[in-house]
């Protein structure tokens, strides 16, 4: 599908007078270009710029024998027409290449002299001669071996050295190594037959292979005599393995053989005698096809061969058998383009007839040279150009005219011409870059791009089929077939190639195609003759029908206002830019300026109005025009990589607007604008596969790319297809960010959809090497081309989900349904895209859908969870962002882990409940008949499922229609009651409908649905008669049991043990069941709402006073007790005691109050356990309402015991409980509390002195001291007060001490090892090549910024990266912290040095600075018993520990002291400042602090060590 179009042309005329350069040969390193004549004379120029460097001729250097060379004679002194005639006699050039590893030229002549040149030194040397003269010579790809063909017609095979490998005849009757083995069985050769038989068959088949040989070549003559050059011709396959040779076979056949030989120069293989094969020969690079040509006689034919010497297939020229000649054939370097050098055939007869005249049978030459002319006028086809070049592809086994060039000019006859072509050669470099010379002297080089001819029209136009410039768009896509034009409507219909929707014939082979900018479909096709033809667009409803004729802009038309064309300078980048207006590329006068002309015409008579140039600069070559379709600005793109806008006036004309960015050569550009404020991006794609965006590269291997409404699209060499946004390019490019920062954000929205969620669908895998021909306007499908040339469309979920997104914008809910279930799309997406515009619209939802089975779809595909977030993400910033901001801890958690945090962040509680409730409404309110089943649907879909309702109303209906059976018969439109309850059978499973009719309690629908399931009648018929052998409550009871409803079953259990119309013992054992069921089912919050007396939702009518043999209220004890006994099991003390102070069971509660340390219920518990104790047994609550040997409340024998305690006993006990919380409290660092419960629950001398010495060992001097004249114990003052404050003054004095030593060792050391981390990184850092800024002048060290903080090495030269790697193994429980503990391990010189000491330090500052509090009560002790002195000491030490420790924080943490000063972090931080800081932090660069102005900043690693937070508290006492 794509069209070879020339991108660039260079056109240089010789300054000396050259005549029949035979053969040109490149050196892509220095651009130079030589050529060799048949009389010797060889050149050398600069192919770029038209210089010529040097010219010289074999024989001044080595003369012919019996002359003398003239040491002082130059190449100018020389006398052309002499050297010209002693040159044909040496021979005319075979073979001239370069050799780039030796750096020299060689030159063979088919006298047999083989000649090297230094081209630099320009010195000639004779390498030797074969005395049989040479027929061809090849060198190998590789320049290792070189093959000559010698007149003797053998083939030898050298070294570069020039050592000879092996030499064999050429003409032998084997076949080769390869020969295939044939038994002929089945054949007549096989057959019996006799003497006389086999005789007559071998005379039968002679004939029959002479008759063939007639029928091919129409003689027996050899069709070829007068166009074969009858040399031998060598052609290589590309890896060097093998080559082919083509040889003429003695004259007895006149037809040419192939022979193919290895790399040792062994025959391989040997193609059969083809009748009519020519002489040219060349061997596809890839290695499996050989060209050749060969005449029929009905047409001329490009054939190929295999390896083995079959062929395999051909395409026909368009011309006649006798019309051209094929000079030579020759592929490109990537075998895509096979080039086609042709001559007409009266030329050719012209030389030979001027050749003959100088021998003895000219007559006989001339003769059968009009003969052959004769013939050639008669079977012509169409006018054979004098010379030309075809350029030919293939495409799925079709091979496309893709360019045909047209040379030469004749003034009196076809042997006074000038200006064919004598010499074609491929670039070695540049695959489509040709370089073509003429027999006048001028040199072309021409250059070529794939491109795809594609219309296109405003990308802002909304999808909808209404919009007339949606209509006329139709993405046709126009393929260059020779004389015919391809047209493919992608918007239609998909044509595999090499078919089409129509086909355009044209007079001449199309040069250029352009489509109208306004996506009409008109077409303008420059064509060979140089006329543009404008052509109107087929009707829609007419595809296969070919465009018509609209008007031509004639050659002769333009001259007049313009300078005059050259065929040598064909009109290039043709390019329709607005309705009336063409503009295109021209060579001028110069041979290095080129001219942009515009060429204005009338569209209704389609003549020109006025032509416009603009001569560009000499060193501007212009690869690119491109028009913005949405604005019609037209853009230029040259080979410097500037890209200019172009603007058109009729007063002014032509001007151009440099822009303010630049790229690498870019053959292929897209200008579009976007936004609002119509923001410019021109998408350009290099030939070395460079992505760039206004200059910035997006992509490094993008092979293909086309421009969405929304999106940029393109496909990598990674097999994938992107999807960009538009508007993200536009506002990252415009952000004014360093250009830094710009590169690596595009970086990083390209790359975001790898390292984000799956969710993400903006990669699309493709097939290998598959290439985008179109983005179908106003659609979402993208149509590919793969290797192999057929095509393939896609329509991707980017592309689906912004068509998606304007159809629910727009309020097109059928189409969006239809869509969504088209390219299975989660239906959640139409209410997610914007929730409170689709709840606004519900009833027109309904009302645009208005279909039941894609109501159902959408509701039953609904779920409590936002598919914008967990499936369908489509903004790579939102997730590029995400990754920069969660970098480090995204790099721990597991793909798995960020899958789970995805979908819970998408996670929206009741989201199915308020759609199924709003479009049930909707349909309640637009008729409820007609959607019955839909709402049934939203019903079943709610969670939970209200399916009691669904067959509530399916009951009612089947009511209804008994009632109505014998007056009218139910409408077509409504559903009937049995077919409701199939859907309702179908939407939800039926063993649950099974559960739910049976807890409908309606045993008449229960079996209805069973006989509609898989179920037993064996099974649940007796299971129905047996519960309708209950009475009612134990009927729901037994029911809601089997159902799992426990709740339910309890409160019917309850009201049948309370049910008086059974007798007294059968109350009795249901309500002896009702206790273990709540224990067995955890029941008890249901049971306290059944007993509970002050519960309004069982009144006593509804429940009866007793159930069985208790009162309510001791089913209420009971249902606490049992409860509270059920929370003890969970470790719910606190709730547990509660319950049991409730119903009255103290004893119990003081044990859960105990346990949960509850000290102020404890002992309130136990003053009302107390009060029970000292009331009669027998007058207990306890004995008086549940009796001694009831089982309804259990007491275990510790309560009892408890119980019968005397006074004595209780008392002891009471003052242990107490002594015990105490310590309990103690030990929970709570001694204020433990104080008080000796002090007032356990009176006595020795309480409180163990109360005093609590807050002693505390440390509460002022509640110590308080304590002890409270309870007038002042002699604890001197014997335990005093000793304790003095054992704390000094342990405080010593730990400070110890504290100021260990952080001056510490901080010294700190900032040895610093700086001997920052010499070893400046070392580090001069290798890399860091520049005088820190940052790395490898532009890749922007798109990891992590590998910034591997340039600081450690000495033992393992970088930090890679011990964070090493070190991220996980490990848990001891060996975690084992491993741990020996890294911070201070041991001096170690690896992790620097973090031990930084950790040292930062236990130490912050144990310093956690002991203000403990020094302030401190000091104002010491100064109330007398201390004045030694309070002043510990003050003053305290102070300078203080004050060292704020003076070294600032320079263990400089990142710390500066926080305030440096660049955000996070979203907000850019890329440059990322790499800065790590960078900086990789050189340890200095701290800003005055008193470590040499210290260094911390490494990477100790980054991790956190800075203590320095309090400032009042701690001080202004007594000292």
């Amino acid at each position: 599908m794509r069209n070879l179009v020339l991108a660039s042309q260079r056109c240089h005329p010789p300054k000396l007078d050259l005549s029949n350069v035979a053969l040109i040969a490149t050196d892509p390193d220095t651009d130079t270009i030589f050529g060799a004549s048949p009389d010797g004379w060889v050149f050398a120029w600069n192919g770029a710029k038209g210089d010529w460097m040097a010219e010289a001729h074999i024989d001044w250097f080595y003369p012919p024998a019996g002359t003398t060379p003239d040491p002082q004679r130059t190449p100018v002194d020389l006398d052309r027409g002499a050297v010209a005639a002693a040159g044909a006699a040496g021979g005319a050039p075979v073979c001239l290449t370069y050799l780039p590893d030796a750096g020299l030229l060689f030159l063979a002549l088919a006298s047999g002299s083989i000649y090297t040149c230094n081209p630099e030194m320009q010195v000639w040397d004779a390498v030797g001669a074969v005395d049989d003269g040479l027929l061809g010579a090849c060198w190998s790809p590789d320049h290792e071996l070189l093959v000559l063909t010698t007149g003797a017609s053998k083939v030898i095979l050298m070294t570069r050295e020039y050592d000879v490998v092996a030499e064999s005849p050429i003409l032998t009757d084997d076949f080769g190594e390869a020969k295939p083995v044939a038994v002929g069985w089945g054949s007549t050769d096989t057959q019996f037959g006799g003497t006389a038989g086999k005789a007559a068959v071998r005379k039968v088949t002679e004939a029959a292979q002479k008759a063939a040989i007639d029928a091919v070549t129409g003689s027996d003559k050899d069709v070829t005599a007068f166009t074969d050059d009858a040399l031998a011709r060598v052609s290589w396959r590309a890896d060097g393995q093998f080559f082919v040779v083509s040889i003429k076979a003695p004259a007895a056949s006149h037809k040419r053989i192939l022979r193919v030989y290895n790399r040792a120069g062994v025959l391989q293989s040997t193609s059969e005698e083809v009748a009519g094969l020519e002489h040219a020969v060349s061997w596809r690079p890839s290695g499996n096809l050989i060209a050749s040509s060969q005449r029929l006689p009905h047409r001329h034919d490009i054939v190929f061969f295999e390896r083995n010497g079959l062929r395999h297939g051909e395409f026909t020229l368009p011309f006649g058998r006798d019309q051209v000649v094929v000079r030579e054939l020759a592929w490109n370097a990537d075998s895509s383009v096979l080039a086609v050098w042709l001559e007409a055939t009266p030329i050719v007869l012209a030389r030979l007839v001027k050749t003959a005249s100088s021998v003895s049978n000219t007559a006989s030459a001339s003769k059968s040279a009009a003969a052959v002319g004769a013939a050639a006028s008669q079977n012509k086809q169409r006018d054979a150009p004098l010379s030309c070049l075809q350029l030919w592809t293939v495409g799925n086994y079709h091979w496309y005219l893709k360019q045909e060039y047209t040379f030469g000019a004749e003034s009196n006859g076809p042997d006074t011409r000038s200006g064919y072509i004598s010499s074609v050669v491929w670039d070695t470099e540049d695959p489509l870059t040709v370089h073509v010379m003429c027999d006048d002297g001028q040199y072309l080089r021409m250059s070529h791009v794939t491109d795809i001819a594609i219309s296109v029209g405003p990308r802002h136009v909304a999808a909808s089929s209404a919009s007339p410039t949606a209509a006329k768009h139709m993405s046709t896509v126009a393929v260059c077939d020779g004389s015919d034009l391809l047209l493919s409507h992608f918007q239609k219909m998909i044509v595999p190639p090499p078919m089409s929707s129509s086909k355009l014939p044209l007079s001449t082979c199309a040069r250029a195609v352009s489509f109208a900018p306004d996506g009409s479909g008109r077409i303008a096709v420059l064509r060979g003759d140089g006329t543009v033809a404008l052509f109107h667009a087929s009707s829609p409803t007419a595809l296969a029908a070919a465009p018509t004729l609209a008007g031509e802009l004639a050659v002769h038309d333009i001259k007049k206002h313009a300078s005059e064309l050259g065929m040598h300078a064909p009109v290039r980048l043709l390019t329709w830019w607005q309705a009336d207006l063409l503009v295109f590329v021209r060579a001028g006068t110069n041979p290095i300026a080129e001219t942009l002309v515009a060429v204005k015409f009338d569209p209704t008579t389609y003549t020109i109005s006025s032509v416009h140039e603009l001569t560009l600069p000499a060193a501007q070559v212009i690869v690119r025009l491109a028009v913005d379709p949405t604005s019609g600005r037209l853009f230029v793109a040259s080979d410097n990589g500037h890209y200019e806008e172009v603007t058109y006036s009729v007063d002014s004309g032509l001007q151009v607007t440099t822009l303010p960015f630049r790229s690498p050569t870019c053959h292929w550009v897209a200008p579009t604008t976007v936004g609002p404020d119509n923001t410019l991006l021109v998408i350009s794609q290099s030939k070395s596969m460079g992505l760039f965006v206004n200059g910035f590269k997006l992509a490094a291997s993008c092979n293909s790319f086309a421009l969405h409404e929304e999106f940029v699209v393109f496909a990598c060499s990674d097999h994938a297809c992107r999807f960009v946004a538009l508007s993200d390019l536009a506002r990252i490019v415009t952000s004014g960010a360093p250009a830094v920062d710009i590169s690596a954000r595009l970086a990083a929205l390209v790359h975001a959809a790898t390292a984000a969620s799956s969710g993400d669908h903006s990669v699309r895998r493709v097939e290998r090497g598959s290439k985008i021909v179109a983005v179908i306007a106003n659609d979402m499908r993208v149509v590919f081309q793969m290797p192999r040339g057929n095509l393939e469309t896609v329509a991707p979920r980017m592309l689906a989900l912004s068509t998606l997104r304007q159809y629910l914008d727009q309020h097109r809910y059928r189409d969006a349904l239809e869509m969504m279930r088209k390219h299975r799309i989660d239906m959640n997406f139409a209410y997610d895209h914007n929730p409170s515009e689709f709840m606004a619209s519900i009833d027109e939802f309904v009302r645009q859908v208005n279909h039941t089975t894609m109501i159902n779809l959408f509701l039953t595909e609904l779920r409590d969870e936002d598919t914008v977030i967990s499936m369908y993400n489509t903004s790579a910033t939102t997730a590029a962002a995400a990754a920069v901001q969660q970098a480090d801890a995204a790099a721990q958690v597991s793909e798995y882990e960020q899958q789970q945090m995805r979908l819970r962040s998408a996670a929206v509680p009741g989201k199915t409940n308020k759609i199924c409730d709003a479009v049930h409404a909707a349909l309640k309110r637009l008729d409820p008949d007609k959607f019955l089943l839909s709402c049934f649907t939203a019903l079943a879909r709610k969670s939970p499922p209200q399916l009691e309702t669904i067959l509530e109303t399916i009951k009612t209906m089947c009511a209804s229609e008994a009632a109505k059976s014998t007056v009218q018969p139910s409408t077509p439109k409504t559903s009937s009651a049995a077919e409701a309850l199939a859907f309702v059978i179908f939407l939800a499973d039926v063993n649950l409908l099974f559960d739910v009719a049976l807890g409908m309690y309606d045993f008449e629908l229960t079996i209805v649905i069973a006989e509609q399931s898989q179920k037993d009648p064996k099974e649940y018929l007796p299971f129905i008669h047996s519960l309708q052998a209950l009475d009612t409550h134990m009927q729901r009871f037994t029911i809601d049991r089997h159902l799992k409803r426990f709740d339910k079953a309890v409160q019917s259990l309850v009201r049948a043990s309370a049910e008086p119309a059974v007798s007294v013992e059968e109350r009795t054992k249901r309500a002896s069941e009702v206790m273990p069921f709540v224990r067995k089912h955890a029941l008890y919050r249901t049971c306290l709402a059944i007993f509970d007396l002050g519960d309004a939702t069982h009144s006593t009518s509804a429940l009866s006073a007793r159930i069985g043999e208790y009162s309510r209220r001791q089913w209420l004890y009971a249902a606490l007790d049992a409860y509270a006994d059920y929370l003890q099991t969970q470790d719910q003390h606190e709730e547990a005691g509660l319950l049991f102070t409730r119903a009255t069971r103290h004893s119990k509660a003081a044990h859960a109050f105990r346990k949960c340390r509850n000290w102020r219920r404890l002992f309130v518990a136990l003053d009302r356990v107390n009060q029970q104790r000292q009331a009669s047994v027998e007058g207990s609550p306890f004995v008086t309402e549940f009796g001694a040997d009831r089982e309804l409340m259990l007491f275990d024998p510790t309560e009892r015991d408890l119980l019968e305690l005397d006074d004595e006993h209780w008392t002891a006990h009471y003052e242990t409980v107490a002594v015990d919380m105490a310590r309990s409290l103690t030990e929970r660092a709570l001694p204020r509390e433990a104080v008080q419960v000796l002090l007032y629950h356990t009176p006595g001398v020795n309480r409180v002195e163990d109360a005093i010495q609590i807050l002693i060992r505390a440390q509460l001097w002022e509640d110590a001291t308080l304590a002890c004249y409270q309870w007038k114990r002042q002699d604890l003052i001197e014997t335990n007060l005093e000793p304790h404050v003095e054992e704390m003054h000094d342990l405080h004095s010593t730990t400070i001490a110890t504290l100021k030593e260990d952080i001056a060792k510490h901080t010294s050391r700190l900032l040895i090892v610093r700086e001997q981390k920052r010499a070893a990184a400046a070392a580090n850092v001069s290798d890399l090549g860091m520049d005088g800024e820190g940052v790395a002048d490898d532009s890749d060290l922007y798109s990891d910024t992590t590998s910034v903080a591997s340039m600081a090495t450690s000495r033992s030269g393992r970088s930090a990266s890679s011990r964070t790697s090493m070190t991220s193994t996980r490990q848990t429980g001891k060996k975690s912290q084992k491993a741990h503990n020996k890294k911070l391990r201070l041991r001096e010189g170690s690896l992790h040095e620097e973090e031990a000491l930084m950790e040292a330090l930062r236990e130490a500052i912050a144990r310093g600075d956690a002991m203000q509090e403990e020094i302030r009560d401190l000091l104002r002790i010491l100064v109330s018993l007398g201390r004045q002195a030694a309070a002043s000491k510990l003050q003053e030490s305290y102070s300078a520990l203080l004050s060292i420790m704020r003076t070294n924080h600032p320079i263990i943490w400089p990142a710390a002291a500066l926080s305030a000063q440096t660049a955000p972090t996070g979203p907000a931080l850019s890329t440059a400042q990322m790499i800065s800081l790590l960078t900086q932090q990789a050189t340890l660069a200095a701290s800003s602090s005055a008193s470590s102005s040499t210290a260094a900043g911390p490494s990477a690693s100790s980054s991790m060590v956190a800075a203590p937070v320095l309090r400032t508290l009042s701690w001080q006492m202004s007594l000292f």
